[in-house]
């Protein structure tokens, strides 16, 4: 039974597809270097076309590999929408002097039990680190769960989870408060493919790429914006 003192409240669906493996980084640290993904598995991309709602809003990085995961899935039966927003807020973390070194050799060179790269709140020599690419990520999902209120919004996300971080949007998809609502969407990478063995789709560096539609923002719809 409704509660007509209760404010409605809109639901945000975040859909999340991780881009297609990387086969060409030479070995090395890439970041936001922009090189190409392999998009040649079509069956892959077959059973993404099949998961991601047909109504949603496209986002992606400003990286080419996010942009050819998103043809490759247009490609195998998806019906193309009419626009794609590229925005550079959503690009994988900036590893500055590290971006061409090569990784096996740079892993090697750090103490042992070292974090993956660095601490989170160290940045790489002339680039961010993973708290700087946490809260970039925050504040361009706190604004998109307002312009695209009610929406399914689906996103070609590029961050290297797969090398052992965590999702930077874990557990702050949108503001608490009186205006915005959230539940936590994201915790451990590994533990939340896991979860979702049926929608893994392809294998990168170790790990599968996927399908994630754990996130849910909610917003009182009479707090604007929707």
């Amino acid at each position: 039974m409704s509660n007509p003192g209760k404010p409605a409240v809109v639901t945000t669906r975040w859909w999340w597809v991780r881009h297609a493996p990387v086969r060409e980084d030479g070995g090395n640290i890439y970041g936001q270097t922009d090189i190409v993904c392999d998009t040649s598995d079509r069956e892959v991309f077959e059973a993404v076309a099949k998961i991601l709602p047909r109504n949603a809003v496209w986002y992606a990085s400003n990286l080419m590999r996010t942009h050819q995961t998103a043809e490759a899935i247009w490609a195998a039966g998806f019906p193309k929408p009419t626009s794609m927003v590229k925005d550079a807020a959503f690009a994988e973390q900036h590893l500055g002097q590290w971006q061409g070194m090569n990784r096996a050799a740079f892993v090697a060179s750090q103490p042992v039990g070292s974090s993956w790269f660095a601490d989170i709140d160290v940045p790489a020599p002339g680039g961010e680190s993973f708290m700087d690419l946490y809260r970039r990520i925050s504040r361009a999902i706190e604004r998109i769960n307002v312009e695209e209120a009610g929406k399914d919004v689906d996103r070609r996300w590029s961050w290297r989870q797969h090398q052992g971080g965590r999702w930077p949007c874990a557990g702050r998809t949108a503001r608490k408060g009186p205006r915005l609502r959230h539940r936590q969407c994201f915790g451990d990478a590994a533990r939340s493919l896991r979860k979702r063995r049926p929608q893994q789709l392809a294998a990168s560096d170790g790990q599968p790429a996927a399908v994630d539609r754990g996130c849910v923002a909610q917003r009182d719809a009479s707090a604007g914006g929707a």
